[in-house]
């Protein structure tokens, strides 16, 4: 899975970019709605969509108005479990491998070709990590744990610069680091210095920055050398359940992201289209993963790059 959007949506949504762009779950109407805003000017947030199901709990995105989410309710005939949103439109992919509205967040891997997810199980086991692929097959990796303590997770996100997956802690009010190997973790200073369990979502921005929000909607930067929050950084006027960084923008048609077109780009596209990855079959409009598609590739390849 590769976090880059097709040359129509990137245009599109370019006109109305002016800083880094969040999108978060308003979870105040019902169904659960989606609102983008600039970091900037979080207070200017604008509804841009709603979303399947309900009471959302982790969201990812891979453009725009597209990437994946969980829904712990369900809503007018919406169930709950994995959902792929496409160009704003939510389309079930598959059951959660238990029910929870203990979902402790949602994030891309390391290479971004899977999503990691915390859960709470219904026995007695603690938050989990969990490996989920984008056709919804499930992996447990192991209970996220720490020496002495048995954290529960409000919020995970990967460093794009490391690797690193970063969660917050509720029962201490810390920033760990989980190893994604084994689910064990490690806590990040002193304590963040903002009561975690309040925490609605959290992410990096492209620039590396880690953001969170909390659930009424006050945003801060964190510190992941020290895991201090900053200062409030403004606030968001609802209260909210998921953050999602909306990622920038890159040249569609240089799929292997060497910074030239080439044949290597088609084989690419190729292998892409094998699998079935949003990539290469959302290059188009529809939802099929069809010839329409690399006819896409094509004139987005004949078009260039800027």
């Amino acid at each position: 899975m590769r976090s880059i959007v097709p040359a129509v949506a990137t245009l599109a949504f370019a006109a109305a970019s002016f800083g880094q762009q969040f999108v978060v779950v308003n979870i105040s109407p019902n169904p659960d709605s989606l609102y983008q805003f600039d970091m900037a000017n979080p207070a200017g947030a604008t509804q841009v969509g709603t979303v399947a199901g309900n009471v959302i709990r982790g969201l990812e995105l891979d453009g725009p108005l597209d990437g994946w989410y969980i829904a712990t309710s369900s809503i007018s005939g919406s169930p709950t479990g994995f959902y792929r949103l496409d160009a704003g439109v939510s389309t079930w992919v598959a059951e959660m491998p238990f029910i929870s509205v203990s979902v402790g967040g949602m994030s891309f891997s390391a290479g971004g070709d899977f999503l990691w997810i915390v859960m709470d199980p219904p026995d007695t086991r603690p938050d989990t990590l969990f490996a989920v692929t984008f056709l919804g097959a499930w992996r447990e990796i192991g209970p996220v744990s720490l020496p002495g303590e048995t954290p529960t997770i409000a919020g995970i996100a990967i460093d794009p610069s490391t690797g690193r997956l970063y969660a917050l802690d509720t029962v201490t009010d810390h920033l760990l680091v989980i190893d994604t190997s084994t689910g064990g973790a490690v806590q990040i200073g002193a304590g963040l210095g903002v009561v975690a369990s309040a925490i609605g979502g959290m992410d990096f921005a492209p620039s590396g920055r880690l953001y969170i929000v909390t659930a009424s909607g006050k945003l801060y930067l964190v510190d992941t050398a020290t895991g201090l929050a900053g200062p409030i950084l403004g606030d968001l006027p609802f209260s909210v359940s998921a953050l999602a960084a909306i990622p920038e923008a890159t040249c569609y048609a240089d799929c292997d992201t060497n910074g030239a077109l080439d044949i290597f780009d088609f084989l690419c596209f190729q292998n892409s289209f094998v699998l079935g990855e949003p990539y290469a079959c959302d290059c188009d409009p529809d939802p099929a993963c069809d010839i329409f598609d690399f006819l896409c590739f094509q004139n987005a390849f004949v078009a260039g790059c800027p």
